[in-house]
């Protein structure tokens, strides 16, 4: 009988349920798809790195249980709350709280398992989908297919199990406490209100937390390289959850007072019904608005580092490798070496590499050059002085020179500009890094002495990828080729461009072929370290850059999405669930003689305010925060403005999938009230 009657109210109440069951079963569909390509074995052997997807997903999976266990349990109170009455009425015919118990939970175990088994076939063909994009990422061939794996299916069983015995406990806790008044009355009890007093002091209080995290939030990215900055940063986040929580408690109020003060805005059209609305529902679900602003937080946040890193991985190739293999002939770890230190172990051990190269992948083009520096002696290092004087914290390496013959062949390598430079001209090339420093001294202080003549400046540039080429520096002066002939080298190194792409096999290959020489040697009487330790392969950096991508974009965007799925179901069902509990209001004024295109203008207004209400504050936030995260990201970000960008793409994603949920609530409320 019971579960006859389980099925009737299911049936019956499918409209009030329609968007929680959408949201509960994407949730359930990105939780499986997510799981199915993490243990998937031709997602994990793209690259070695990849092995770590599946813990990142298993973890950011826990933080998605709790959030989808909060979505349920206030859903069933949500629902519990409406029915209540019904539920009343049942205990009043004398049917035992128990059987009415049951009788609920039958109801959404119904419901739970329709969810599950639905989000198991869309799951799959989410997987399909996101697996297509990550080979496309790793620019592997991929065929549509699925195969089913034991691991994630019971993960997913057992997410979704653990959810529901949980909220059901807290359910069924919630009936035993309840009597027949209790019932007939729970519809309208509301959250308590604050008295005008704490409504101030809590609105001040809270906007002062919210200053002051912001500015700690900022301060840890300014000192980001001291191990203390996560004191400010873990304080700052604690302070900015109060103030989200204190703020939205207490703002709704404070609007309603200023309309009633303001006679010029309290009689103008139909600003008083939605003040009154809008207070009413800050008061009523106060807290529940505030976890809600909390999670639109975590979601921009989350977008927004996603894209950061996103970025940050992609340009790390170009300014790491931009050639497809770097390999040093000599290269000394502790200062300037002497042209005569030519050991033949080395001659020997770098040719073997050389040969092996040519004989697996072929060399289209490349270029054996050095770097040199003026003196072993860092004292007669004229840039590294200037730049450590405006900073005496910091000590810089040598002043690094190349060849401009070498430069601008390396540049023609990378399709780029060359450059010309007149007998009494350098062009300077540094590391994004140091452009706060460079910005600081004027060109006139770079003038250079070599060889008893005086350089000037002829330009400063930055750009990342001249780490590739000296590899012991963050910038190098490339000067015209007769003043280096006695200078010291300091590297030499080939850049090759190969026929056949490189490959993290070909990478394991050759550094088990030639593997590793260093050679300690005597020069003035002073020791040097010479070692062959540097040999990049840029299809290695691509599988590592790659993988750490797809881990952190991908766990970011599917805790984004679950995020912004909750945010816009609990909204879109306490506006629907308002509009039917007060029809009355619009009845109202349509006794009144507002015609039904006003009443559909003042229902607009109206569902906007609700859904824009608890994104206004997080948008801030994201955007203040966005400054401070481009302390840390600016240095490998691929252009100066890649943060606001990061910004606008977060935002957009965002409002893009909460304007699905606020279209859909505004045509059920329209629909409702027009009926």
């Amino acid at each position: 009988m019971l579960t006859k009657l389980s099925l009737r109210n299911v049936k019956r109440s499918s409209k009030d349920y329609l968007i929680y069951m959408i949201t509960v079963t994407l949730a359930f569909s990105l939780i499986f798809s997510f799981n199915l390509i993490a243990f998937s074995k031709d997602i994990v052997e793209l690259a070695e790195f990849m092995k770590n997807f599946k813990y990142a997903i298993l973890f950011i999976s826990m933080i998605v249980i709790f959030v989808m266990g909060w979505l349920i349990n206030y859903t069933m109170r949500f629902m519990f709350q409406k029915r209540s009455r019904e539920f009343g009425t049942y205990m009043l015919l004398g049917i035992k709280k128990k059987d009415i118990n049951k009788l609920f939970l039958l109801e959404n175990i119904f419901l739970g398992i329709f969810a599950a088994v639905l989000s198991f076939f869309i799951g799959i063909f989410i997987a399909m989908f996101l697996s297509a994009i990550i080979m496309n990422i790793f620019e592997m061939p991929y065929k549509i297919s699925f195969s089913l794996h034991s691991t994630p299916i019971l993960c997913s069983l057992t997410y979704f199990v653990f959810i529901y015995i949980f909220v059901l406990l807290r359910s069924k806790r919630r009936i035993k406490k309840m009597n027949i008044y209790d019932l007939l009355y729970f519809e309208k009890q509301n959250e308590q209100k604050m008295t005008k007093k704490t409504r101030s002091i809590t609105f001040l209080f809270a906007s002062t937390l919210g200053g002051l995290g912001l500015l700690l939030f900022d301060y840890a990215f300014k000192i980001v390289e001291n191990p203390s900055m996560m004191i400010p940063f873990f304080l700052s986040i604690l302070l900015i959850g109060i103030s989200i929580y204190g703020l939205t408690l207490s703002i709704g109020e404070f609007l309603l007072n200023y309309v009633l003060k303001h006679k010029k805005i309290k009689y103008k059209k139909d600003y008083l019904f939605i003040a009154r609305n809008f207070s009413a529902k800050v008061g009523t679900m106060g807290m529940s608005l505030g976890t809600l602003a909390l999670l639109t937080t975590l979601t921009l946040l989350s977008l927004n580092v996603s894209y950061l890193f996103k970025d940050a991985f992609e340009n790390q190739v170009n300014t790491r490798i931009p050639y497809d293999i770097v390999m040093d002939k000599i290269y000394s770890e502790t200062g300037a070496i002497h042209p005569s230190i030519q050991k033949k172990d080395f001659q020997d051990k770098y040719q073997e590499g050389h040969n092996y190269i040519e004989k697996n992948l072929g060399i289209k083009e490349e270029l054996l050059y050095n770097i040199y520096a003026k003196s072993v002696n860092i004292d007669e290092a004229v840039i590294a002085n200037k730049l450590s004087s405006i900073n005496g914290n910091i000590t810089f390496q040598n002043d690094l020179f190349i060849k401009l013959s070498d430069y601008n062949k390396l540049q023609k390598m990378l399709n780029r500009e060359e450059i010309s430079l007149k007998e009494n001209e350098y062009f300077l090339h540094y590391h994004k890094e140091l452009k706060d420093w460079f910005e600081k001294l004027k060109k006139e202080e770079l003038n250079l002495e070599i060889n008893g003549k005086m350089l000037k400046c002829k330009e400063i540039e930055y750009k990342n990828y001249v780490t590739s080429w000296a590899t012991t520096g963050y910038y190098l002066i490339v000067v015209p080729d007769q003043y280096v002939s006695e200078m010291l080298i300091e590297t030499t190194q080939n850049a090759i461009n190969t026929e056949k792409e490189t490959t993290t096999k070909f990478a394991e290959q050759i550094k088990q072929e030639i593997g590793h020489l260093e050679i300690t040697e005597k020069l003035n009487g002073e020791e040097y370290k010479i070692a062959i330790d540097q040999l990049i392969i840029k299809g290695e950096v691509l599988a590592q850059n790659r993988s750490s991508m797809t881990i952190f974009s991908f766990s970011l965007i599917y805790l984004s999405l679950v995020f912004i799925a909750v945010v816009g179901t609990i909204l879109s069902m306490q506006t629907l669930f308002d509009a039917t509990k007060y029809k009355y209001r619009y009845e109202v004024l349509k006794k009144l003689g507002v015609r039904e295109k006003e009443r559909n203008k003042t229902i607009l207004k109206q569902v906007t305010i609700n859904f824009i209400f608890p994104i206004l504050y997080p948008i801030a936030i994201a955007t203040i925060t966005t400054f401070s995260l481009n302390r840390l990201f600016h240095i490998v970000s691929s252009e100066d403005y890649t943060y606001l960008y990061s910004l606008g793409n977060s935002l957009l994603l965002f409002l893009l999938v909460y304007g699905i949920y606020f279209l859909a609530t505004y045509l059920g409320c329209k629909k409702n009230q027009n009926e």
